[in-house]
């Protein structure tokens, strides 16, 4: 049997080092990955939607459409893709409200953002999640409030 010298057993200390961060760099990854994918994965879902209520609260009093023929609800919903994004400081007047089987979601919106109020376990609390406008849904929404209405909706064209 051979006696370990000094520089064989710093090189063997050395390997162990090495091996261990080579494990311990996927798994810092990994970890990071679902981190950073639980805080944009996305939560929402449209499936179950019986009605869609517009609400605009501006200045007087509330306006309000509710849509609940399955075709017009079915068309809408089509024109929903979820594009996340940076959150801004818009003042938004419209909300758009999802009467579903298990609940309702609620979604404020303007001409770029849909932000999406994901309710959390607490009571009474939720965060919001901010995606892209889907320019069809707005288009749609806009077409609604305006010929719906007999009041004038504040609607960006």
């Amino acid at each position: 049997m051979t006696k370990s010298t000094p520089l064989l057993k710093e090189r063997s200390r050395l390997s162990k080092k090495r091996l261990l961060l080579s494990a311990a760099i996927p798994l810092l990854l990994l970890g990071a990955f679902l981190v950073s994918s639980r805080l944009t994965r996305t939560e929402v879902s449209f499936i179950g939607t019986k009605a869609i209520t517009l609400i605009e609260d501006y200045d007087g009093p509330q306006k309000k459409i509710t849509v609940t023929n399955q075709t017009e609800v079915g068309q809408l919903l089509r024109t929903i893709r979820l594009v996340p994004k940076r959150p801004c400081a818009c003042a938004h007047i419209h909300r758009v409200i999802f009467h579903k089987s298990g609940g309702t979601l609620e979604v404020s919106i303007c001409d770029h953002c849909f932000a999406v109020e994901i309710p959390t376990k607490r009571r009474n609390s939720h965060r919001t999640v901010e995606y892209e406008m889907p320019p069809e849904f707005y288009a749609a929404f806009r077409t609604l409030a305006l010929r719906r209405s007999n009041e004038n909706w504040m609607v960006s064209p």
